[in-house]
């Protein structure tokens, strides 16, 4: 039996679930507010909430964006061609970043930050300034690599960084404003968090199928087999004009 990804088809089924999340979490956020009722169950599909089911969700699609990304890398290497480091670190900071979801680590930062900054207002959750920081530094470092991606890739590339980036960076200073002047507890502030997890989750889903597609552009296709107990993946190359498949890993 074998299994062939569609990228489409993972995109469709990502974004199902996170307009459930978000429905769901908005339906807890505002019983939370109305009834003052802060106990787990009440915030089990919280997005803005740690350890539930969308925390969960989310650390296993960027854990699937950091196994893809080494994949690539992989691949590239296998080739030698010049950005196969590139998607290998990548790889590496999407590993970090599912890691973040679960063990909440820029969190423990904002504290810290903000009394060594004195930050408040859009500065309120601290961890943005280390952000602001980075974020010009990596870009540089990754402008030629996106300049160079496929031409069907580099706009989807683009795309994902800036969903994503304007709900873990963008919506995260309004929010630290908005919790600074009046709290969390009220029907603004709950209702802007589910937008910005919402678009960080819409984000990574649609980086997921970005790299899916860019695979299968570059790589031809995903396949999974299972055959006597055996589990493969493999890839059909198109170095040439017959389609020749080719065994990257079996798992025994």
């Amino acid at each position: 039996m074998s299994i062939i990804i569609n990228p489409k088809s993972v995109l469709k089924f990502l974004f199902t679930i996170i307009i459930i999340l978000a429905v769901l979490s908005l339906i807890s956020h505002y019983y939370e507010v109305s009834t003052k009722d802060h106990r787990y169950l009440a915030n089990m599909f919280n997005l803005d909430w740690e350890g539930n089911i969308p925390t969960w969700f989310a650390s296993m699609n960027i854990l699937l964006c950091s196994i893809l990304l080494l994949f690539i890398a992989v691949y590239k290497k296998s080739k030698k061609e010049k950005y196969r480091y590139h998607w290998a670190f990548l790889s590496f900071i999407f590993f970090v970043m599912s890691l973040d979801e679960i063990l909440i680590l820029h969190e423990q930062t904002i504290a810290p930050l903000r009394e060594f900054f004195g930050a408040s207002g859009i500065f309120y959750f601290a961890w943005v300034i280390l952000a602001l920081i980075l974020l010009p530094i990596i870009a540089l470092a990754y402008l030629e690599f996106v300049l160079n991606l496929h031409e069907k890739i580099k706009p989807l590339f683009i795309t994902s960084a800036i969903v994503f980036l304007s709900g873990a960076l963008g919506m995260e200073l309004v929010n630290g404003y908005i919790f600074d002047q009046f709290g969390r507890d009220n029907y603004l502030y709950v209702t802007m968090t589910d937008i910005e997890e919402t678009l960080e989750l819409l984000g990574i889903a649609f980086f997921t199928y970005t790299l899916l597609l860019y695979i299968e552009i570059s790589i031809n296709s995903i396949r999974f087999s299972i055959n006597s107990g055996n589990i493969s993946l493999t890839n059909n190359l198109s170095n040439s004009k017959s389609e020749e498949q080719t065994k990257i890993t079996e798992i025994n």
